[in-house]
């Protein structure tokens, strides 16, 4: 028998297996009285639909449009403006105080669950994102600043009298080359041109332009938002909304920052907590309240176990006192008796 055919028949033989196996394991899975999951087609579902409904949110762009107002702006071109989304923050008794809100729109970014999460209890930042809205400032300004670099790289190519490879354009071609070295064969050239910085620069102004739509959702994780619809100047908006307990107060112990401050500047804070989630098994007191409280209730009980030690012993000094009467009287009882009955006969008439 050739090699041919022993391949061959290998080869029928897998197959003949494989179709096996997989038949066992669909009926072990209900095959084939089980269909299997419905198809559902783009535009029919729920979020298909909210998501086809919403609308785009429009920015000044990146890089911005070359609009320029003065000398500098036409040498230079225009310096971008992070515009994030604002949060409109809303509270009361009944919804809670670290409620908010943001318009929903089609092109928003939100942090995963797991790296919104890692933040909060890692970094301990969950009602401050100041420092978060400053790295997205300093991300920003990085990206415009290579885009920067990327465009002055680009542009020596249309001027042959520019020898890249002097100063100063070799250090533009040091920072930026490395990406034409690593992706220069998965791009094709049209025409002779290199079409790769290009796109790469389409890649980098997207980037840049999407942290004008990133949402940063701290107290809450992303997930925690619902959709929901507000009137806002006379106009129906779409919107979505954080609101009542984040549940990573919940699932962790609540900072002890937050605690604090509910308790010594924000009391009302504190009560609507203790009130509204009683039923729950969180701590709203900060630990050093709690230490207090603590040794205080420490303290009284070691007083209270004093009192009580020697009121226990005086207590059983005066049993055994008694008892010791009671055993002599026993004792002697004939005797004083006798003795009485002695007396009561001399006073006989």
């Amino acid at each position: 028998m050739a090699v041919r055919d022993i391949l061959n028949e290998l080869r029928i033989q897998i197959y003949i297996s494989v179709e096996k196996y997989t038949i066992i394991l669909a009926k072990f899975f209900g095959y084939p009285e089980n269909p299997g999951m419905p198809a559902i087609q783009p535009g029919t579902h729920a979020k298909w639909r909210l998501f086809n409904s919403l609308k785009t949110r429009e920015t000044s762009g990146f890089p911005p449009r070359i609009d320029p107002e003065n000398l500098g702006q036409a040498l230079f071109g225009k310096w971008p403006e992070l515009q994030p989304v604002d949060r409109v923050i809303f509270e009361n008794s009944d919804d809670g105080y670290y409620n908010f809100y943001i318009l929903n729109f089609r092109n928003l970014f939100f942090l995963p669950d797991w790296l919104s999460e890692f933040i909060q209890i890692r970094f301990n930042l969950c009602l401050d994102i100041g420092l978060l809205e400053m790295a997205r400032d300093v991300l920003f300004l990085l990206i415009f600043l290579y885009y920067k670099l990327l465009e002055t790289r680009l542009m020596t190519y249309w001027f042959l009298t520019v020898n890249p490879y002097t100063r100063p354009w070799v250090y533009f071609i040091g920072v930026t080359d490395w990406i034409e070295e690593f992706l220069g064969g998965f791009v094709p050239s049209i025409l002779g041109v290199d079409t790769l910085p290009g796109i790469f620069m389409t890649f980098v102004g997207y980037v840049g332009d999407s942290l004008n739509h990133l949402v940063f959702t701290m107290p809450f994780l992303p997930s925690e938002g619902r959709p929901a619809k507000t009137m806002i100047n006379g106009e129906l908006k779409d919107i979505i909304v954080f609101r009542h307990l984040p549940i990573l107060w919940y699932k962790y112990p609540i900072p002890e920052d937050v605690k604090e401050f509910w308790y010594n500047k924000r009391p009302d804070i504190l009560n609507y907590m203790i009130k509204s989630y009683k039923n729950l098994d969180i701590e709203f007191y900060p630990s050093s309240v709690l230490k207090e409280v603590y040794e205080q209730h420490e303290q009284h009980l070691t007083n209270s176990d004093i009192i009580k030690t020697i009121s226990t012993q005086i207590t059983a000094e005066n049993i055994s006192y008694l008892q010791e009467f009671s055993n002599y009287l026993n004792h002697y009882q004939e005797e004083c008796w006798n003795f009485f009955v002695k007396i009561s006969d001399k006073f006989v008439f």
